[in-house]
């Protein structure tokens, strides 16, 4: 029971910062819950992930998708600036704190 009473104590609204009050608050908002989302979880939960072997999903996804053997993006491939250049110079020697 003392800890009960401790965890009490902690969390009434006295001891608790405007910030923390705030977050609480914001916690019982029924906005943040989504209700529907307890039937989704319930008509996904006796589906398996994956149907199929690898092989044969493979073979699906390559005819389907039609993608390279070793597809690639284009994130990093792009011309930088001098002063993007720099930046990156400068954080990566650490000189930026």
């Amino acid at each position: 029971m003392q800890e009960l009473a401790l965890l009490a104590k902690l969390f009434s609204s006295d001891c608790l910062s405007e910030t923390d009050k705030a977050l609480i608050e914001n916690n019982k908002s029924t906005m943040l819950i989504k209700k529907d989302t307890a039937g989704d979880t319930a008509a996904h939960a006796g589906k398996k992930a994956r149907t199929g072997t690898y092989s044969t999903r493979s073979t699906l996804q390559h005819k389907r998708l039609n993608l390279p053997l070793l597809p690639t993006t284009t994130i990093g491939s792009f011309p930088q600036t001098s002063a993007a250049s720099i930046r990156e110079d400068i954080a990566r020697t650490a000189d930026i704190s």
